[in-house]
């Protein structure tokens, strides 16, 4: 079977979901491709390409584009008859989208298994409906499968398939920052993250937390090294730090068999000096620490973070002496939340000494736990469009429209604040101003300037700089 993965133009990240389906449909004998929509040959390529499958992975805000382009695909080009498969967080979460039209199935949780069986099946003529994790539209209705169990051997799925992203992305090729997945899974319940959703939907079907060996990892990023640029990796996956043993055997040996700078996720209950060490010596160059509100009513009663202000100030100042740079991470704009609060979370990160203070707006994305609470408490018209990135505008209500603008001001504002603490006594003046495409533009560079030069330490020509700070930051979807 020929399947063909589809995404909008995602500038700089890499797309490891689809790299991890592709690289287990080629072990099992399937040929796959990739394709951005935004290309102006885009249908020539499909035509080209002559797919059986088109498949897509979708997060919540983007689905109703992917919809739209796959209605316009199967319009023009009848005559190729292809099957469409959605997968990723959006179906997980709403598989009742299948029944939108011109869709024709979709995968829900982890794809690698039921994918490859998916398309096996419809190779050899047996019936694709009964593929566990699968629902699919069928002439009697829609046929709706349980999840199968969770894969707990990661080590015995193949490598990312980084070939066909690279064929259809060839910027993603020669830039030297690659992202490496080395644990799934994460044992908390905040509020705003799926997470809770997720681990209750695969209660019973095995270990929710499972983590690649130290050997494999390193024989997938040195296969990366040898075959393409590499100057910085990316462990993108939730908690870095969850297994101190696994951290010790990490140091041990990535220094001398990789010997590159990376970066990690980490969360500040999972830090001490020892780990911070640990990090360091292994050639940790920066750490992204959810502080995620300085307001303990809002932190640990509507979040639900259990995590102490001093964890966090320790945390970051474990990381800080042992020579990590610290990216704080926050929400602003949460339900219930005052001006005054959002201001407290931006002086919070500022007393994490933060190389680079980060925030996004909250967005209410439906079925999680805070979506609800908005929802029952009147911030949130159930309904209501949510945006595809949390970067531009908040669909909270506030007590008027003037808080709205401060808040969403201050989301631009947001790391000047954490770099220059002296500027927060003239936030409240600043955030009231109805300037906000000048901040956006203002934020977009300090976006681009806090993130190259000092947290990943990659400096770019002023060129480069530009082409950066114009695509990577600002214009990815939400993972």
């Amino acid at each position: 079977m020929k399947i063909l993965f589809i995404k909008r133009n995602i500038a700089f990240w890499e797309p490891l979901g689809i790299m991890y389906l592709s690289g287990a449909l080629r072990k099992g004998g399937h040929e796959t491709g990739f394709l951005f929509s935004t290309r102006k040959d885009f249908l020539d390529r499909v035509r080209e390409f002559r797919p059986d499958v088109l498949a897509y992975s979708v997060t919540t805000g983007s689905h109703a584009y992917y919809l739209s382009l796959n209605r316009e695909i199967k319009r023009q080009l009848p005559e190729l008859r292809m099957i469409s498969v959605m997968g990723g967080p959006h179906p997980t979460y709403f598989p009742e989208i299948v029944e939108e039209d011109g869709m024709d199935a979709v995968c829900m949780g982890e794809g690698e298994e039921a994918f490859v069986e998916f398309c096996d099946r419809l190779r050899d003529g047996r019936d694709p409906a009964a593929t566990l994790n699968f629902w699919v539209k069928t002439a009697k209705g829609v046929v709706r499968n349980e999840l199968r169990p969770l894969n707990h051997e990661l080590d015995a799925l193949p490598f990312p398939d980084r070939e066909t992203v690279y064929a259809g992305a060839p910027h993603l090729a020669q830039d030297s920052h690659k992202s490496f997945f080395p644990n799934r899974g994460c044992p908390y319940s905040c509020t705003y993250c799926f997470n809770h959703a997720l681990k209750k939907m695969y209660s019973g079907r095995g270990p929710w937390l499972r983590t690649h060996s130290v050997d494999y990892m390193i024989r997938q990023i040195r296969e990366v090294k040898e075959r393409y640029p590499l100057e910085l990796c990316a462990f993108s996956s939730d908690i870095f730090t969850l297994d101190p043993e696994w951290v010790q055997e990490f140091r041990d040996k990535f220094p001398r068999e990789i010997g590159l700078p990376f970066w990690v996720n980490i969360r500040a209950n999972h830090v001490d000096d020892r780990i911070a060490r640990l990090l360091a010596e292994a050639g940790c160059r920066a750490a992204y620490i959810g502080v995620e509100s300085g307001v303990e009513r809002i932190r640990n009663g509507i979040l639900k973070r259990s995590m102490k202000r001093e964890t966090i100030l320790t945390a970051c100042r474990a990381l800080r002496e042992n020579g990590i740079r610290i990216a704080t991470q926050a929400i602003i704009g949460l339900p219930g939340e005052t001006f005054d609060d959002a201001l407290e979370t931006c002086r919070m990160s500022s007393e994490c000494r933060a190389d680079f203070g980060w925030s996004s707006l909250f967005q209410p994305y439906p079925r999680t736990e805070l979506w609800k609470y908005a929802r029952d408490n009147g911030f949130f018209e159930d309904g209501a469009d949510i945006p595809q990135t949390f970067y531009a505008v908040s669909k909270l209500k506030f007590r008027d429209r003037r808080e709205k603008l401060m808040i969403e001001n201050l989301h631009k504002l947001f790391a000047l604040g954490v770099e220059y603490p002296g500027l927060l006594r003239v936030m409240p003046l600043l955030c009231s101003l109805p300037i906000e495409s000048l901040y956006k533009l203002l934020y977009q560079f300090a976006y681009g300037y806090a993130l190259q030069w000092r947290i990943f330490r990659q400096p770019y020509g002023p060129a480069e700089f530009l082409k950066v700070s114009l695509t990577r930051y600002l214009t990815k979807e939400v993972h």
